[in-house]
Parts: C-alpha cells; structure tokens; sequence
C-alpha cells in the first residue's frame, strides 16, 4: 500500500504547479490584484453571437497563473534535494529548466480551462455553469499535453493524473465553496 501512495504523491507533486495556475486567477480576483489586467483575452469578441470565452477568462489570470505554476516549480526544484523531495520526482528536478516546466504546466493549465469556456460557450452554458468532466479534467490533459513533449510522461501516470485531477477539483472547488472563495459549488 505505502507504494501506491508514493506513486500517488509523485503524481499530485508533478502537477502541483498547474493546480497553481488554475487557482491563482481566482485568488487574484478575490483579493483585487492587479485590476488593470482583468481585461478578457477575448477582447470580448463574439462568435455566432456568443462569447468566443467570456468574461473570467481574462489577460490577470493568465499572467497571475502562468507565475504562479513557475513559482510552484522554483520552489519544487530549490527543496529537491532535501528529503524526502527526491522521492517525490517524477522528472528529475535536479536536470529539469523549471522556468519551461512551469510556464508548460501552468499556461497549458489554462489554456486547458480557457478551451473548456470555449466548448461551454458554443453548447449555450454560461460563465460559472458547471459542465461535469470537462470543468474538472481538461486543465490537466491540456497541462500533460504542454508539457509532454518536453518531459514525457507514461499511459498510466497520464491517467492517474487525470484521475486525480478531477477528484482533487471537485473537492477543491466545494472547500472553496464553503470558505467563500468561490461563488459556484463546483
């Protein structure tokens, strides 16, 4: 059993750094950092009458996302060689360049989130409104695919990175609920 759990550890250690980037954007809102940024990447474009995204998706949460993922990966890469930090390396901090690591993990983080808004905006769904799968997941398989080609990953972590994500939003997402950090239950 303690196997699987290490395995599980490695995995959540890996992908910390896009749960960052997924999380920042909505800290930065709650706590009004950097307002002269929360303009939409959309530029509030429309297609076939719809958003092309939408409002929360905006140039502060990619920017407050993408640094905090480097962030995240910096610190990861600095205790790396304290214990127990080596145990937990999927790649090798030691030889990964955690400035690219980062900035795949978060920015593919949330393109991932952005390519969600984009399919709930063509089905009709609107900002906050919880599509169940995609809300959870496609962070994570955007952020494996980023950074997949530079660090590659096997078949099964991919899917229990996956797994875990969406386990880990949907309980992240109801704490948040609960601690008036979010405004949605999901």
């Amino acid at each position: 059993m303690p196997d699987i759990l290490q395995f599980l550890a490695i995995c959540f250690y890996f992908i910390l750094p896009a749960y960052a980037a997924n999380v920042a954007p909505v800290l930065a809102k709650r706590f009004n950092v950097l307002t002269q940024l929360a303009v939409p990447i959309d530029c509030n474009l429309k297609l076939r009458g719809k958003p092309v995204l939408g409002p929360h998706k905006t140039l502060r949460g990619f920017l407050v996302g993408t640094i905090a993922a480097i962030s995240v990966t910096l610190s990861q890469t600095l205790l790396y060689p304290l214990f127990p930090f080596p145990t937990l390396g999927l790649v090798d901090y030691a030889q990964v360049n955690p400035l690219l690591l980062g900035f795949l993990l978060g920015f593919g983080s949330l393109l991932g989130d952005s390519f969600g808004s984009f399919i709930k905006r063509r089905i009709g769904k609107n900002p906050g409104e919880p599509l169940l799968g995609l809300d959870q997941t496609g962070m994570a398989i955007a952020a494996i695919l980023a950074v997949s080609r530079a660090y590659p990953l096997s078949g099964g972590v991919i899917l229990i990175l996956i797994t875990m994500t969406f386990l880990w939003h949907i309980t992240a997402a109801k704490t948040a609920y609960l601690l008036k950090i979010r405004s949605e239950k999901w």
